[in-house]
Formats: C-alpha cells, sequence, structure tokens
C-alpha cells in the first residue's frame, strides 16, 4: 500500500469486541520502524549501567582469560571487573557489539513473529472475504428462487386469469345463444299474431265495407275521446303531484316558521333571565356600597381594618363592565369599591317590520320532475297500430294532399293510403314506419307534404 509517498504494509488484526466480519487496519510504517530502532539502540547504549571497575594485565593470556570469564559471567548475570584503558573501552565496545547483535536478533525475531501474525491476520481476512462472498452468492441465489416463483405465480395467476375470461365469455356466448333464441322465438310468435290479425282485418274490411262512413266516425269519435281521457287523465296526475309538493312545502314552511318563533321565545327568556340576574347583582352591590358608606360616615377618618374584603362580583359581571356604563355613584373614601356595575340590557325598540321567516334549516324544494313523454311505437301505444292496421277505405296521395276528402283525420292522413303506395311514397311500410320516433315521422309527412 503506498500512501503520500511511502511504502506502507497493511495487517488485517481481528478484534476480540468485533465479529468475524469486522477487523481493525494497523498501517505499518518501514521509515518508522527503522527509527524505532536506531532510538532502542541509542537508549540501550546510553542507559547501560557501569558495573567495571578498572582492573591491569599482567599479560595477554590474563586478558583473554578475563574476557572469557567475562563471557560467562555476562552470560550467567554476575559482574565482571574488567581492567581500565584502553582494553576496557574495547571490552565495553565489544559488550555493546554483542548486546546490539542480541537486540536485532530479537527485533529481527519480533518482525518475523508480526510477519506470521500478518500473514495469518491476511488469511483471516481473505477467509473473512470468502465467507461474505458466499454469504453474497446465497443471498443473490435466494433473491433469484424468489424472482423465479414471484414469476411463476405471476404466470399462474395470469394463466387463471385468462382461464376464468374465457370460462366467463364462453358463459356469455351461451347466454347470448339462449337470448337469440328466445328473441326468434318471439319474432316468430309476433309474425304469427300478425298474419292472424291481417286475416281478421281484411274479414273486418269486408264487413265495414257496408258503412264506412258511420265506421269512420265512429273511430275518429273514439281516437279523440281516447286524446281528450288521456290528456285530462294527465292533467289530474299532474295537478295531484304539484297539490302534493305545495302541501309538503306548506309544511316545512309551517314547521319553519314554527321553530323560529320558539327560538325566538327561547331567547328572550334568556335574556330575561340574564337581566334579572344581573339586576340581582347590581341591587347586591348597591347594597354593599350603601353600607360600606355608611360604615365610613361613622368612623369618619378612620383607617379601614385589613380585614374587610371587598366581594368581588361575579366572572359574568366582570366580563360585562367592559360594556356597562359607568355608575353614578363613586365613594368618597380612598377604599377601591368597583366604581362600574353592569346595567340590564334593554331590549331595542325598533319598529317592527313584516318580514319573511327563513327556517333555520334550508328547505330544499322537491326536484321538478317532467310529465313522462308519450313514445308513439307499436309496442307501448296501440294508436299506431292502429293506424297501421287501419282496414279502409284507402284514397289517392293527391287527395290527401289537397284534403279534397271530407271526415278524415288530416292529421294522420297517411293512414288513408294503400300498402302499395304508402311503400311507394315512404319508402317503408306502414309497421316500420310507425316504429319511427315522433320527430321522424314528422319529418316524412312534411317532406312527402301530408302533415
Amino acid at each position: 500500500m503506498v500512501a503520500d509517498g511511502y511504502h506502507h504494509d497493511v495487517v488485517a488484526v481481528p478484534d476480540d469486541d468485533y465479529d468475524d466480519e469486522e477487523y481493525e487496519e494497523i498501517v505499518i510504517d518501514e521509515e518508522d520502524e527503522e527509527e524505532f530502532l536506531e532510538y532502542y539502540e541509542e537508549e540501550v547504549l546510553e542507559n547501560e549501567e557501569d558495573d567495571f571497575t578498572e582492573v591491569t594485565f599482567d599479560s595477554e593470556n590474563e586478558e583473554e582469560e578475563l574476557m572469557d570469564k567475562a563471557e560467562d559471567n555476562s552470560d550467567a548475570g554476575d559482574t565482571v571487573v574488567l581492567p581500565s584503558g584502553p582494553k576496557k573501552k574495547q571490552i565495553i565496545k565489544s559488550a555493546a557489539q554483542k548486546a546490539l547483535e542480541a537486540e536485532e536478533a530479537r527485533i529481527k525475531a519480533e518482525e518475523e513473529q508480526f510477519e506470521r501474525e500478518r500473514e495469518a491476520a491476511l488469511q483471516r481476512q481473505k477467509e473473512i472475504q470468502l465467507r461474505q462472498e458466499m454469504e453474497r452468492e446465497k443471498l443473490a441465489k435466494r433473491e433469484e428462487l424468489e424472482k423465479q416463483m414471484a414469476e411463476k405465480k405471476e404466470l399462474y395467476r395470469k394463466a387463471e386469469e385468462e382461464r376464468l375470461a374465457r370460462i366467463r365469455a364462453e358463459e356469455a356466448t351461451e347466454r347470448i345463444k339462449r337470448e337469440n333464441e328466445e328473441n326468434r322465438r318471439l319474432l316468430m310468435e309476433a309474425e304469427e299474431k300478425r298474419k292472424q290479425a291481417e286475416e281478421e282485418a281484411r274479414r273486418l274490411a269486408a264487413e265495414r265495407a257496408k258503412n264506412e262512413k258511420a265506421a269512420e266516425e265512429m273511430a275518429r269519435r273514439l281516437k279523440m275521446q281516447h286524446r281528450e281521457e288521456e290528456a285530462k287523465l294527465k292533467a289530474l296526475q299532474e295537478a295531484k303531484r304539484m297539490e302534493e309538493e305545495i302541501r309538503k312545502l306548506e309544511e316545512q314552511v309551517l314547521a319553519a316558521r314554527i321553530a323560529a318563533q320558539e327560538a325566538k321565545l327561547k331567547q328572550k327568556e334568556e335574556k330575561k333571565r340574564f337581566n334579572s340576574k344581573v339586576k340581582a347583582r347590581r341591587e347586591s352591590a348597591m347594597e354593599k356600597m350603601v353600607k360600606r358608606k355608611h360604615a365610613d360616615d361613622e368612623n369618619g377618618d378612620q383607617a379601614v381594618p385589613a380585614s374587610v374584603v371587598v366581594d368581588e362580583p361575579a366572572p359574568s359581571i366582570k366580563s360585562e363592565k367592559k360594556l356597562a356604563p359607568k355608575s353614578t355613584l363613586v365613594s368618597s373614601t380612598s377604599q377601591k369599591i368597583p366604581a362600574t356595575l353592569p346595567a340590564p340590557i334593554k331590549e331595542e325598540s325598533k319598529p317592527v317590520r313584516p318580514r319573511t321567516i327563513v327556517p333555520s334549516t334550508p328547505v330544499e324544494a322537491p326536484p321538478f320532475r317532467p310529465a313522462p313523454a308519450i313514445i308513439t311505437n307499436t309496442k307501448t301505444t296501440g294508436v299506431a297500430g292502429q293506424f297501421a292496421d287501419y282496414p279502409g277505405p284507402f284514397f289517392a296521395v293527391d287527395l290527401l294532399r289537397a284534403k279534397m276528402v271530407a271526415d278524415l283525420d288530416y292529421n294522420n292522413r297517411e293512414q288513408y293510403l294503400s300498402k302499395d303506395e304508402f311503400a311507394q311514397v315512404f319508402g317503408v311500410d306502414k309497421a316500420e314506419f310507425y316504429s319511427f320516433p315522433k320527430w321522424k315521422q314528422t319529418k316524412l309527412k312534411r317532406q312527402h307534404k301530408l302533415f
């Protein structure tokens, strides 16, 4: 590891207070290590105790014997007496050299031990990293498995939804098929009834041909009577509905007026009760003020004893002092007597003018419901069917346009056309024409000048 231009060794040392996944980093600087060794060497040389005394040697053999003896005694830890002079310095130097070599050997052993520990820590770190990598791989596999399971669930859910949708579609198809069969059966029955009605109409037409005018007049009168009865019935229903709505509105207005009157009476009673309370409190305060004034007049200039406590007015009176006028009675003494008393609230005598009473709760008017429109269809009314099954007599379209035939219903003059001429003029048969909406029938009649 290189930082700031220096070479550093990074050693991972496990900490007993942490788990296997947590470790400390110790940075060892080689230059710092060399400085430490130099400093340690100097300290050994400076702090070495002087356990030597001056000795003299008679011969070289004696010096060698003493050196051997000094080495043996240094190993045994005993004190050695050395000669003085240059020999002493030489002996000291050799001893220091040996001590330095021993210290270097010890430091080297410590470095080797530290290197072994560093390698063990690195191995431990690699094992921790390998374990973490295995854990990450295991977690990734678990996530992949969960993802696959989720995808399978989603596919199963989609397949189930498709199956249910397919079942619903099949049920809807079967239901539509049954409805089509039922409609086809009803259409066949209606066609059979129509054919029977046509046969009956032909038979009746042959019978009615003898007195056409009487039949036409009777039909016209019946038609007019029927329309009048329908109009009367609608008018009666509308009038009844309006009366019901008016009655409900009157009841609501009456209830609102009663509620407003009750609220007004209740407010007046509350005001009277409040005025009576204020009046009573004011009279009580006035009595206390009069008694206090009499007591002051009797005592003269004597000081009021401290035991006399002026009763405070009620909180309601205090709150109304801001609005009440000042009292005209003011005590002549220096005692603190409330000078303002609440005046009773007087009702303002304003001229009463008539006004409408608005209920506290808004009265909602009933929603307007228009009368149901008359749908001119052969399925709902019999008028179109009556026109479509008109037995006769029939007239030419030019006579009907010019209104040259008397006693006819010219509002529905298309009914007097024969089937062939009707289809030639309007392009459809009578049954289909009367199945159209009213506005479309009117448009076609105006287009062909039969309105």
